[in-house]
């Protein structure tokens, strides 16, 4: 038992000093620096660790990593030696939480894998995919969210199409987004 905890407060120390601030000298309202640094919370019912910088975590998993937040089931966490982390959130459904810097419009969304990589800050929705940024909703088997660029690419099953609902201004959201 003491090992297992040793093992979790050196994981948990090596994952808060993880994200190594870029080359340049960023600015205090630089978007990409508050989605890679901060502390890095992870809670999970379960948790295994490996030598070669992987964890996984298993059950009511919640990964908050500044503005982002990424919950499931299963969450499979890869580190590399930079500090950096590839983060593989899988459940019915993973989601996403993704307030964004200042007066961004927040985005939340849902798939059945849900992967973040640190490095680029972009996020892939993988499998009956769901995004809404404010009241509009966009549906995908895949779609493609870049956290830093607040940019979005979506693709459907085996070339098939997206659906995009866009709410005129000032207009609530309608429930119903199906075909």
């Amino acid at each position: 038992m003491c090992r297992v905890i040793n093992l979790l407060f050196l994981a948990a120390g090596a994952l808060l000093t993880a994200a190594a601030p870029p080359a340049s000298e960023p600015s205090s309202r630089d978007p990409l620096l508050s989605v890679r640094q901060g502390p890095l919370t992870i809670t999970a019912d379960r948790a295994e660790f490996e030598r070669d910088g992987r964890m996984l975590y298993r059950g009511h998993v919640r990964l908050v990593s500044g503005p982002l937040e990424l919950s499931g089931e299963q969450l499979d966490l890869r580190q590399s030696v930079r500090g950096q982390y590839e983060a593989r959130v899988s459940g019915n459904p993973a989601r996403l939480i993704h307030t964004g810097p200042d007066e961004a419009v927040p985005v939340s969304a849902r798939a059945n894998e849900i992967v973040y990589d640190t490095r680029s800050a972009i996020v892939d929705l993988n499998g009956d995919a769901q995004l809404e940024r404010g009241t509009d909703r966009l549906n995908g088997d895949t779609i493609r969210y870049d956290a830093v660029a607040q940019r979005i690419n979506a693709s459907g099953v085996n070339d098939g199409q997206i659906k995009l609902v866009i709410q005129p201004p000032g207009t609530e959201k309608s429930g119903d987004v199906s075909p």
